[in-house]
């Protein structure tokens, strides 16, 4: 894996475009996700974050209207596509992790989403913030 240094770092290293069908419906939803080629596995997708946008995708009537919290974000890309299909997001990732942080925020507002919430938290730790989620 290629290592960056964190203080410089672009976090425009490579955008991703996913678009998802519904062959029975139909619709489609498209998404952007910048990810960079880094050691920190929070800042690249995984293969299972596709699979799971598919399945939240697929199932976007049953998560409309709901709270979601995304543990360990990262990319954020099952997050930002429930947010697409109208729940209340919450990206959370290590409070340690600046950069996937960052890069929740950079995905949020490639794809429009001004009103999401995105939470650093440390793994054991009962915080404020923590105990104000719905």
């Amino acid at each position: 894996l290629l290592q960056k240094k964190h203080d410089n770092m672009n976090f425009s290293d490579s955008d991703r475009q996913f678009t998802f069908h519904d062959k029975i419906t139909h619709d489609s939803l498209t998404v952007k996700i910048q990810e960079i080629t880094d050691a920190d596995y929070g800042l690249y997708i995984w293969p299972c974050a596709p699979v799971l946008a598919q399945y939240i995708w697929l199932n976007r009537n049953k998560v409309r209207g709901k709270s979601i919290i995304e543990i360990g974000a990262g990319t954020s890309l099952p997050g930002i596509v429930a947010a697409k299909c109208g729940a209340k997001v919450i990206l959370s990732d290590r409070s340690s992790l600046k950069n996937c942080l960052h890069i929740c925020h950079q995905n949020a507002k490639l794809n429009d989403l001004g009103d999401i919430s995105i939470l650093g938290v440390t793994w054991g730790q009962v915080t404020p913030a923590l105990m104000r989620l719905p």
